[in-house]
C-alpha cells in the first residue's frame, strides 16, 4: 500500500486524475495513525501486567536468539519452541511471549509514509491551484462578508454602550399589563441580542468574534486559495452572532452570503447554491430551465429542502415556545422578561420541528413530486423525468427559509398569532408561485396548462397533507388545519374543476 501511494505521489505531478483519490486515502491514513498508538498502549499495559508471570526475577541474563520464523502472528507474538536453549523454569513446553507488536509497528510506519504522500500531493495541488488563481480575487464575497462583519461590530459596540440587548419597539410601554391581554393594543418589538448572553465581559467575546469575521473576510480576498476554510469560518461565526443581534440581522445575512459565495468561488455568484436559491425565490425562470442540464441539480434541491426545513422548523419552534410562555403564564413576570427585557427561555424541545420535520419534509417532497409527475404524464403523454419534477419542487421550497426570522418580531398577546400566520401564509404562497414558475419553464408549456397542472396536483396534495401530515403531533410546530372536513373537500374539488374545465389540463394543444 505504501509503495502504491508513493507511486501515485510521483504520477500526480503530471496526472491530475490522481488528486481525487487523495481524500479517501487521507481518511484511511488518519484512522491508522489514530488506532496504531492506541493499540500499542493497550498491548503495553497488558504486557506489563503479565510480565511477572512470563519473566521471573531469576531469569537468566542470556536469552536464546529469536529467529524471524518464530513470529507466528501479525501482531508480533513470538512462539519459542522447546528445542531452544531455554531457561530451566521454561524447559519442556511451548508458550507465547509478548513480542514487539511487529504488525502494528509496520502499519504505523506505513501510515506515516501514506500521510507524507498525501501531504506532498496536497501541497502540489495547492501550489498549482494558487498559480491559476493568482490573477483572480473573490472581491464580491469578501466585500459582503466585510460589510456584515462591520455591522456585527457596530451591533456589539452599541450593546456594550447600552449594557444590554438593543430593543426597538413600536411604542413605549411602562408596564407589561399594557401589552398582555385579549384587548391589548398592537405593540411589537425587535430585540438585537439575547439578555443574559451579551452583558458585561461577554460583550468583549462578541466584539472579538466580529473582528475575526472581518479578518477572515480580508484574508479571503488576499488568499483565495484558502477560501473553503475561510468561508466555513465566516458562515459558522456569523450564525453564532445571532446571540448578539447578528449585525441587526442584515449583517448576518450578508456575512453568510459572502462566506457561501467565497466557499464556492470561482463559481459565479449567481451559479452558487445560494445564488440559485435567491434566483428561485425571485421567480427567475432561467434558473429552472438551466437545472435540466446540471448534474448536481437534484443534490442542490435536497440541500434546499433540508435547509428550508431546519431553518423554518427552528423559527416556528422558538416562536411557538415564546407564545406558550407568554400566553400561558399566570403572572406578568415571564411576559415582562421575554417581551420587554429580551430574554429567550429556550429548551431542547424547540428543536423537534427541525429534527422530526426532516423525515416529514422528505416524504411530502416525494409525495408532491410523484403527484406532479403523474399529472404531467397524463397531460403531455411524453417522457417527463421524475427527477426534474423533484428538482422543481425542491427549489420551490426556497421562500420557506424566511420563516427562520419568525422569532425576531414579538407582539402584544392580542396580535401574537397574527404575525406567524401571516409570515407562513406569505412564504407558502410564495413557494406555490415559485413552483408554478418552475413548471412553466422546466416543461416549456403555456400558462393555462401550467396552472391546470398546479391546480389538479394541489387538490390531491392538499387533501393528503391535511389528512395525514398536518395532524401529526410535533411539539412546538405551527400548522394550518382546515376544518370541518367538508370545507377541505370543497376546496379540493374546486381546484380540480378549475384544472379540468377552466385551464384545460388534459387538452391537446
Amino acid at each position: 500500500m505504501s509503495c502504491l501511494i508513493l507511486g501515485i505521489t510521483i504520477l500526480s505531478r503530471s496526472r491530475r486524475i490522481f488528486y481525487k483519490y487523495m481524500k479517501p486515502i487521507g481518511y484511511i491514513t488518519a484512522v491508522m495513525l489514530l488506532l496504531a498508538p492506541l493499540v500499542l498502549m493497550l498491548n503495553f499495559s497488558a504486557a506489563i501486567s503479565k510480565l511477572s508471570k512470563l519473566a521471573p526475577i531469576d531469569t537468566p541474563s542470556a536469552w536464546p536468539p529469536i529467529k524471524p520464523t518464530y513470529i507466528k502472528s501479525f501482531w508480533g507474538a513470538v512462539e519459542i519452541v522447546k528445542s531452544d536453549n531455554l531457561p530451566e523454569w521454561a524447559v519442556g513446553g511451548n508458550f507465547w511471549v509478548w513480542g514487539g507488536d511487529v504488525g502494528w509497528y509496520l502499519m504505523f510506519v506505513a501510515a506515516l509514509i501514506m500521510f507524507f504522500a498525501v501531504w506532498v500531493i496536497s501541497k502540489i495541488a495547492i501550489i498549482e491551484e494558487a498559480s491559476q488563481l493568482s490573477q483572480e480575487k473573490p472581491s464580491r464575497a469578501s466585500l459582503l462578508a466585510i460589510i456584515g462583519g462591520i455591522l456585527m461590530l457596530t451591533n456589539g459596540v452599541l450593546i456594550g454602550i447600552n449594557k444590554g440587548p438593543l430593543m426597538l419597539s413600536t411604542s413605549n410601554v411602562s408596564s407589561p399589563a399594557e401589552i398582555v391581554g385579549s384587548n391589548s393594543p398592537f405593540w411589537g418589538r425587535v430585540s438585537f441580542g439575547i439578555r443574559g448572553l451579551v452583558e458585561g465581559y461577554v460583550t468583549l467575546f462578541w466584539l472579538v468574534l466580529s473582528l475575526i469575521i472581518i479578518y477572515c473576510s480580508v484574508r479571503l480576498y488576499i488568499e483565495p486559495i484558502r477560501r473553503r476554510v475561510l468561508g466555513f469560518l465566516i458562515v459558522s461565526l456569523a450564525i453564532l452572532s445571532i446571540s448578539f443581534g447578528g449585525g441587526f440581522i442584515i449583517g448576518l445575512i450578508l456575512a453568510v452570503l459572502g462566506g457561501c459565495i467565497g466557499f464556492q468561488w470561482p463559481t459565479p455568484p449567481q451559479e452558487t447554491l445560494f445564488g440559485r436559491i435567491i434566483r428561485a425565490a425571485k421567480l427567475d425562470g432561467k434558473v429552472y430551465r438551466s437545472l435540466k442540464d446540471l448534474p448536481d441539480s437534484l443534490a442542490n434541491a435536497i440541500y434546499i429542502l433540508l435547509l428550508a426545513n431546519v431553518l423554518s422548523g427552528l423559527g416556528c419552534g422558538i416562536y411557538a415556545l415564546f407564545t406558550e410562555k407568554i400566553v400561558g403564564s399566570q403572572s406578568l413576570n415571564i411576559p415582562f422578561r421575554i417581551l420587554m427585557l429580551g430574554e429567550a427561555p429556550l429548551q431542547i424541545s424547540v428543536f423537534s420541528p427541525a429534527i422530526i420535520g426532516i423525515a416529514v419534509t422528505m416524504l411530502k417532497w416525494f409525495l408532491l413530486s410523484s403527484i406532479l409527475f403523474l399529472v404531467c404524464r397524463l397531460s403531455f403523454k411524453n417522457e417527463i423525468s421524475l427527477e426534474n419534477i423533484g428538482v422543481i419542487v425542491g427549489f420551490a421550497y426556497a421562500p420557506l427559509i424566511l420563516q427562520v426570522f419568525m422569532p425576531v418580531l414579538l407582539t402584544s398577546t392580542s396580535f401574537i398569532y397574527v404575525w406567524p400566520l401571516a409570515l407562513i401564509f406569505i412564504t407558502k404562497l410564495w413557494a406555490g408561485l415559485a413552483l408554478i414558475v418552475g413548471i412553466k419553464n422546466m416543461l416549456d408549456t403555456s400558462w393555462s396548462k401550467t396552472l391546470g397542472i398546479a391546480s389538479l396536483s394541489g387538490a390531491f396534495y392538499l387533501w393528503i397533507d391535511q389528512k395525514f401530515f398536518v395532524t401529526l403531533d410535533i411539539p412546538y410546530s405551527v400548522r394550518f388545519l382546515i376544518e370541518p372536513e367538508s370545507v377541505l373537500l370543497l376546496i379540493s374539488a374546486c381546484l380540480a374543476v378549475l384544472a379540468v374545465l377552466v385551464f384545460g389540463v388534459f387538452k391537446r394543444r
